[in-house]
């Protein structure tokens, strides 16, 4: 089944780094990186959006791909990563349109990147794409005349990542890449959705939030342009006279309302959210069974995990240390187990859910007996069978593979707060899972 990953968007990396040390915010893009290989073992499938393809640090990071594993995976898995965009012209749907629709999107005057702090070196190669009279990814890559290492001499920091986004439009404009539509003649915008949000559904503090996002918005953005993410976060540092709090309120909950509106456009089956302190999850209020991506880093932030509790199953392995290739054949391999966790997650059974996880993570360990990974950091632990925890010293992840809910977390972060960091990982594990 597919999932949105609103994790894989830059705008979401760029609010998670707020105050990160340089080295937690490379931590972060490998994690996510990390993260991404997790789904890919247990049988997951991603929709991306037009601007995804383009401006996400995380798809910039793949596609760059210099040993050709992550295309030799999509090779053999091409339903694991597809794009869904709505082509300028409504009446086309040929397969250029919908993937250059990304590359349009940077051409408005209004467009900022969240992968990098300046825009213009996207702008001016999405500009030389659409301006070609044929676009062949391999020449733009690997022709040293080609108009891509004209914008390279421009800013050669940018090279690896403007390699990326050559390789993921070349990849999406193949025909072995799965592209579509929208099922839907119209999308909501990011502002309809912060005003369809019913109020009574919120807690107090949430409800404050999204009325001071709410405000800054019809106060600051003329109409024809609050649908649009990058009008609004170009207006915060020049107008915000608020605290830096009500600063962090608007582009986070701005954000998530965005990524509401592109998740009911792609139409995904499943969700995955990311979690941003002081942002409302305008995710949370759709009808779609979604997980989590986490990281507590003091005592004030959140963990959401599963209600039901079980046995937790320590994954003696790390998926991180998995080549592409070593996990385009574990997923062949696995593929029966898995096929029974997403009809598990499908059908919304958390004792189902938690039965064919386990019995996933054992047909892992079997997949992976001739030539395990080192065991490294993240060490890996299933509580309740729908929960995944990853711990490293630098920082501490939950990503939840079943329904999210906010139930029990207190409990775990008492045991994260009196844990002694000088402890092993393996004795971090048995204490955040004693009671599950």
């Amino acid at each position: 089944m597919s999932r949105y990953a609103q994790w894989i968007d830059s705008a979401y990396i760029q609010l998670a780094e707020y105050r990160l040390a340089p080295a937690q915010k490379q931590l972060l893009l490998d994690f996510l990186i990390w993260r991404l290989k997790l789904h890919a073992l247990f049988g997951d499938e991603f929709v991306l959006s037009d601007i995804q393809a383009v401006d996400s640090q995380v798809i910039q990071k793949l596609f760059l791909d210099e040993d050709k594993s992550f295309h030799s995976f999509l090779a053999r898995h091409p339903s694991f990563l597809s794009l869904v965009a709505r082509p300028l012209d409504p009446m086309t749907s040929s397969r250029w349109a919908i993937v250059s629709r990304g590359l349009e999107r940077t051409q408005h005057p209004y467009w900022i990147s969240s992968s990098m702090p300046n825009p213009e070196p996207i702008k001016l190669l999405a500009q030389q794409i659409l301006e070609a009279n044929e676009f062949d990814s391999s020449k733009w890559l690997f022709d040293k005349n080609s108009p891509l290492f004209d914008v390279v001499q421009k800013w050669p920091e940018r090279e690896q990542a403007l390699k990326g986004i050559v390789g993921s439009i070349g990849y999406f404009n193949s025909s072995e890449a799965l592209c579509g539509t929208p099922q839907t003649e119209r999308s909501r915008t990011l502002w309809e959705v912060l005003c369809d949000i019913n109020l009574d559904r919120l807690p107090e503090e949430e409800q404050k939030r999204l009325l001071t996002t709410r405000d800054f918005i019809e106060k600051e953005i003329p109409e024809k342009f609050r649908g649009m993410q990058s009008a609004i976060f170009s207006a915060l540092p020049k107008k915000i006279t608020r605290i830096r709090t009500d600063y962090q309120v608007i582009l986070q909950t701005t954000h998530f309302a965005w990524n509401t509106a592109v998740m009911e456009t792609v139409s995904p089956n499943l969700g995955s959210l990311g979690y941003l302190k002081w942002g409302v999850n305008a995710g949370k209020y759709l009808n779609h069974i979604t997980d989590v991506v986490l990281s507590p880093r003091d005592k004030e932030e959140r963990l959401w995990i599963p209600k039901r509790r079980g046995r937790p199953l320590f994954m003696g392995w790390d998926p991180g240390r998995l080549s592409w290739l070593q996990i385009a054949d574990i997923r062949l391999k696995t593929s029966t187990t898995a096929r029974q966790v997403q009809e598990a997650l499908w059908r919304d059974d958390p004792c189902l859910t938690g039965e064919a996880l386990q019995a996933h993570v054992q047909a892992l360990g079997a997949a992976l007996v001739e030539k395990p990974p080192p065991l490294v950091n993240p060490l890996v632990w299933v509580l309740g069978g729908v929960t995944l925890l990853i711990a490293k010293p630098e920082l501490l992840y939950l990503v939840g593979m079943g329904k999210v809910s906010e139930e029990g977390w207190r409990e775990v972060v008492y045991r994260i707060r009196k844990f002694r960091w000088g402890n092993t990982l393996k004795e971090f594990g048995r204490e955040i899972t004693r009671t599950h």
